[in-house]
């Protein structure tokens, strides 16, 4: 996290942006109580942070792993009804079912 009372040994930069972000950026900082350059250090740190998918948005990763977890989840249900369809020997119905699967696995490696 950063100390503004370690600004003396930081590296100093100009930046140039958008004044619609700058103005959200201001507002988050006044929100979370810090200067605008602490605002921008805390962000930059966060998007920097060790990250299983470098250079995913932090939300974006967060979608992703939602949809993982739902993809598990509709994949256990989906072979709960292929083993009650075997039980019942409906294989046109197993056939449907994997194929939705299929579909719901490209659909999410293509995200």
């Amino acid at each position: 996290m950063y100390d503004t009372a370690d600004a003396a040994d930081h590296q100093r930069i100009t930046l140039r942006i958008p004044p619609g972000l700058h103005a959200r950026l201001m507002a988050e900082a006044e929100r979370n109580g810090r200067s605008l350059n602490a605002e921008v250090i805390a962000r930059l740190e966060a998007g920097a942070a060790d990250d299983p998918r470098p250079g995913i948005r932090p939300r974006t990763a967060d979608v992703l792993g939602q949809l993982e977890r739902e993809n598990t989840r509709m994949r256990e249900a989906l072979a709960a009804i292929i083993r009650e369809c075997e039980r019942d020997g409906g294989e046109s119905m197993r056939e449907r079912v994997e194929a939705v699967v299929a579909t719901a696995e490209k659909a999410l490696r293509d995200l």
